[in-house]
């Protein structure tokens, strides 16, 4: 029922202009991107994968999966990414379905100067042109005739022939073009050879006279990445085995590409491990290896990667090689950098993080960035192995919590040089603590990063540019020490100003070495007022949820688990809030409901417990109170409980402190709740009663409203102002009523 994601919502933001990231695996964590092909053209690897968003708005995709444009990728080490932005997008081409969303896996090739940019759209394949492997593409205005299928990828044999292929399902394709690139020069004719069941994606590449067509296959359950061989671009081909393993987490799919870039071949690849949920995955890339008989070594996916990063860059040691006494890499929340961090950290245990390239510079102080309850922990950087040379020690504070990230920097105490491995060893008496990155500083540089309440860039002295999900980046420190930045907010972002040092300043003329510049993103933002109905769908951003269809009408929160949360930005409670009613759906005991203020570690204003309604579209409402709450506050919506799916979230409404529970639970299962500002009073009904009908009247015996209701309902009636009302029930028991005074 539940493929969780950690979508934090600025994943799906869309940049005008180039971004570069700094990554690992994955390769990109600004976006959530699938079905790589990697190409090459003139030294630079270029990427070209899917763009996987969210359902939003009502809008839903294949089977979850929504995909409506495409980014494109490029890099010189293998370790620095830039993202192009868009190069095309489903509403620019006419003959594609706007409302598809299926702007699956595509492919990029170079001919006579020209690119050519081939794409699915209703379940045909069509090309785009472009004088530039990053645009901007022109596509064509109908599809390839007779190219009917999904996962286009074009191969280019050393005659200069190209070959299209596509398909999906039992069956996979391949079409001779002509020299046009865009027209077919055959028959589209089945690839032979191949195993049974469903097949897609695939990817052709010729290496010692050798035709590899590789693909991904599910004979059974998720997909794995096969391959077979031929003497001919046409086949027949021989099955030979499989290249990577089907995941065994939750992820179904697999998609990839197999690309020689400096001598060294390389599978790229997808995964869901930052989101958790199947339909938002993360490009990866894995080094690949031939037998001396042309056979393919399978493939082990790592977190590692494959590009060498520099000393002076965030090491990402949660990327490690290799690690001891059961250390995790949990998915990151809040504000750091979206990726993983080093936790369940014991005494002695140990990461390793292979190839660090520390140049020939010399390095004065090593950065960390770090996280916990309790201090007296130290962290020993080492060379090579666990007892190797001892380049620093981190003594590690307590930062105020397990999710409160401080950056703590401290003195070298010996130089590496040239290209390293690095072992992290920790050693703790009082408790745990947690690990996100180090960095070794050069000793005339100075730190720039941000909060980020909102997303934006800085360009420091007109050149590179900087974005918040870089997290803070060590700078050299200009000759002059005269400093030149430029914020630039995103959408829907304002920018607030400079601190220097953590003191806020009106601009910063020059800096010195060792100090922090730091830029303030703040969102634009409109309070959400707490005593209007809030949607559950509506989320700021969220933790392990996914919205869906429901019964009552547009989307709700649902696929929801133990640790899982919701969180809404600058919820406006007025003068006065003490109490939350909650619409929520479950099969089974539901588990509870924790509303948390401000920071997510934070002490629970209150709890809901949310009881088995029968159903998870069968709707019942929860309430609770709590101590008088104003001003504006962040809203974060924890859900805990045992394990499997704990219940679905239809709305959420907060209650004015003027608003009061009658005292009494009534024999009839009612509880009513008196609104004066907005001339209304709710009742709510318990799962224990079977009413029928509710009717408010006024002491005349004038009809004011009448509702039939159901269990676990809560329904509003607005009066005509204040007085003395009745109110009656009907059930299948009887009936009953009772007085109150609005």
């Amino acid at each position: 029922m539940k493929n969780s994601h950690q979508s934090i919502i600025i994943l799906a933001l869309l940049w005008g202009s180039s971004i570069v990231g700094k990554a690992d695996n994955p390769l990109v964590t600004h976006i959530f991107t699938a079905d790589p092909t990697a190409r090459v053209f003139n030294d630079t690897l270029y990427v070209y994968p899917s763009h996987d968003i969210v359902e939003h708005d009502g809008l839903a995709g294949n089977n979850g999966f929504m995909m409506e444009d495409y980014h494109v990728f490029s890099t010189t080490d293998l370790m620095n990414y830039t993202d192009h932005g868009v190069i095309l997008d489903q509403k620019d081409v006419s003959w594609v379905d706007n409302s598809s969303y299926a702007m699956w896996a595509p492919d990029c090739v170079t001919k006579n100067g020209k690119f050519y940019f081939y794409y699915p759209g209703n379940f045909k394949i069509g090309v785009a042109v472009a004088n530039h492997p990053t645009g901007p593409y022109v596509p064509e205005q109908s599809p390839i005739a007779n190219a009917n299928g999904i996962d286009p990828c074009c191969f280019i044999d050393d005659d200069g022939v190209a070959y299209l292929y596509f398909g999906g399902g039992e069956t996979l394709k391949v079409m001779r073009l002509k020299s046009d690139m865009k027209t077919g020069d055959m028959v589209p004719q089945n690839i032979a050879g191949l195993p049974e069941k469903y097949k897609e994606g695939s990817f052709v590449f010729k290496r010692n006279g050798i035709y590899y067509f590789t693909f991904p296959h599910a004979p059974s359950g998720s997909e794995e990445l096969s391959y077979a061989t031929s003497t001919s671009p046409l086949g027949p081909f021989e099955y030979k085995g499989i290249i990577m393993d089907r995941w065994t987490d939750g992820c179904w799919t697999n998609h990839h590409s197999i690309v020689d870039y400096k001598g060294q071949w390389y599978l790229f690849y997808h995964h869901h491990d930052i989101s958790k949920d199947q339909t938002l995955r993360s490009i990866c890339a894995d080094k690949l290896f031939f037998n001396a008989d042309g056979s393919i070594q399978k493939v082990w996916p790592t977190r590692r990667g494959i590009g060498v990063r520099k000393a002076s860059e965030n090491i990402q040691v949660d990327r490690f090689t290799s690690a001891a006494s059961g250390i995790t890499t949990p998915v990151l929340n809040g504000d750091e950098a979206v990726g993983f961090y080093v936790s369940g950290i014991t005494n002695g245990s140990w990461v390793k993080y292979t190839d660090v390239d520390f140049e020939a510079k010399t390095y004065s102080t090593l950065s960390a960035r770090v996280a916990g309850s309790n201090s007296g922990g130290t962290i020993e950087v080492r060379q090579g192995s666990a007892s190797g040379l001892l380049l620093a020690t981190v003594n590690v504070p307590s930062t105020g919590g397990s999710s409160l990230w401080k950056t703590v920097t401290t003195n070298v105490l010996a130089q590496a040089n040239g290209l390293q491995d690095i072992v992290l060893v920790f050693r703790t008496t009082t408790g745990t603590f947690n690990v996100n990155w180090i960095r070794f500083n050069q000793p005339n540089t100075f730190v720039l990063n941000f909060e980020k309440d909102g997303e934006g860039s800085v360009t420091v002295n007109g050149s590179p540019k900087y974005y918040t999900y870089n997290a803070e980046v060590a700078l050299p420190l200009p000759t002059d020490g005269l400093l030149s930045l430029v914020a630039k907010p995103s959408d829907q972002t304002f920018f607030d100003g400079w601190k220097l040092n953590g003191e806020s300043v009106a601009s910063v003329p020059f800096v010195k070495a060792g100090d922090v510049v730091t830029a303030v993103f703040k969102k634009v933002s409109v309070p959400i007022d707490a005593t209007k109905r809030i949607e559950a769908e509506n989320f700021t951003s969220q933790s392990g949820v996914k919205t869906e269809t429901c019964s009552e009408g547009g989307l709700n929160v649902g696929f929801i688990e133990n640790g899982d949360y919701i969180y809404f930005k600058n919820v406006d409670f007025g003068t006065g809030i003490s109490g939350i009613v909650l619409r929520a759906a479950t099969s089974t005991s539901g588990g509870s409901v924790k509303i948390v203020l401000d920071n997510i570690s934070n002490p629970a204003i209150c709890t809901a417990t949310i009881k088995n309604t029968g159903g998870w579209q069968t709707w019942q409402s929860f309430s609770a109170s709590f101590g008088a709450v104003s001003g504006v506050h962040d809203v974060y919506v924890k859900f805990e409980g045992g394990s499997g799916y704990l219940c679905n979230l239809n709305w959420m409404e907060f209650l004015a402190s003027d608003l009061k529970v009658d005292a009494r639970q009534m024999k009839s299962g009612i509880q009513l709740v008196k609104n004066q500002d907005l001339k209304r009073v709710s009742f709510m009904f318990s799962d224990e009663l079977v009413p029928l009908v509710v009717t408010v009247n006024n002491l005349a015996g004038q009809q004011i409203w009448r509702q039939n209701v159901r269990i676990g309902g809560t329904y509003s009636c607005v009066l005509p102002g204040r007085g003395t009302f009745l109110y009656s029930v009907q059930n299948t028991y009887g009936s009953m009523c009772d007085k109150f005074v609005f």
